[in-house]
């Protein structure tokens, strides 16, 4: 980054050391400052020109107390070499003042569109519209006046648009996926939990049906721990209270039946046990049909 070294005397003599210095004329404000024993930074005359660093060399003879070194400006920034291999998708300016480009990555971008948005210095965000495409990007203001006698110097940071929205992009799409996916896992578990809660009823259902038809055995079994096992528990007992008063009343109405047929037989002399008989017959008719 070191294009070459100088010494310089008090009267603005230039004594090249190494490599060619061509040292532009120094102003009144430049001058005060070396001999107050503070550096100076020139910057480039043109764009592709080189910059100037004068440092105070303290130790050295009174008149060669002062060094001079061009640097290379895209060396200064570290932009000697690409920053993007392919289509280029970033880029990366070094700017001074109010908006000289001392040198840029990789080119992609207009000087005038570098100098126009880095005029205001500081630190900002911007964009712009370069050949159809949208770029993005920031700057910042590097405070060397105090230290180096020179104009702002600002670092502006493009890329593009669409290339730093992809992340946010493939986000929002992802995080899109991710609530559909939560939502169906939610609804599935959702609905077996329902027929979780009523399967039982369905039970109870069948077994109500069952009973109705006469099915005075049947039984459900609900094993859910909660109230509808507890209702599964009552609809058995039920169930098993019927069957017995079903029986109870079966064996009073055969019971009947068959005394009254006795007492006929008993008072008629013309039934001859028919009565008895007929009974007999009847109720195991009914008790075959269920």
């Amino acid at each position: 980054g070191i294009l070459g070294l100088a010494r310089l005397d008090s009267s603005g003599q230039v004594t090249p050391m190494v490599g060619l210095v061509n040292l532009p004329a120094l102003d009144a404000q430049a001058r005060h400052r070396l001999d107050q024993g503070d550096s100076v930074l020139l910057p480039p005359v043109r764009p592709s020109g080189p910059m100037y660093l004068i440092v105070p060399t303290p130790g050295a003879p009174v008149a060669h107390r002062r060094l001079v070194a061009a640097l290379d400006a895209r060396s200064i920034w570290s932009l000697d070499d690409r920053t993007s291999e392919g289509q280029i998708t970033r880029e990366i300016c070094g700017v001074i003042g109010a908006g000289l480009v001392l040198a840029c990555a990789d080119g992609a971008l207009p000087a005038a569109e570098v100098s126009l948005a880095t005029r205001d210095g500081g630190a900002a965000t911007f964009t712009t519209r370069v050949n159809g495409i949208e770029w993005m990007g920031a700057t910042w203001t590097a405070p060397l006046t105090a230290h180096f006698f020179v104009s702002r110097w600002t670092a502006a940071v493009f890329t593009r648009t669409d290339d730093a929205l992809a992340p946010a992009r493939a986000a929002t799409r992802t995080f899109g996926l991710a609530v559909v996916a939560t939502l169906c896992v939610v609804l599935l578990v959702s609905f077996q939990q329902i027929r979780r809660q009523l399967d039982p009823i369905d039970r109870l259902r069948a077994g109500t049906t069952r009973l109705a038809e006469g099915d005075f055995e049947s039984r459900v079994i609900v094993e859910t721990g909660d109230e509808f096992e507890d209702l599964g528990k009552a609809f058995n007992a039920m169930a098993g209270e019927l069957r017995e008063q079903f029986v109870q009343l079966r064996e009073l109405s055969v019971g009947t039946l068959e005394a009254l047929a006795r007492a006929i037989d008993a008072k008629s002399p013309w039934t001859g046990g028919q009565s008895t008989r007929v009974t007999a017959i009847a109720v195991a008719s009914g008790a075959a049909r269920g």
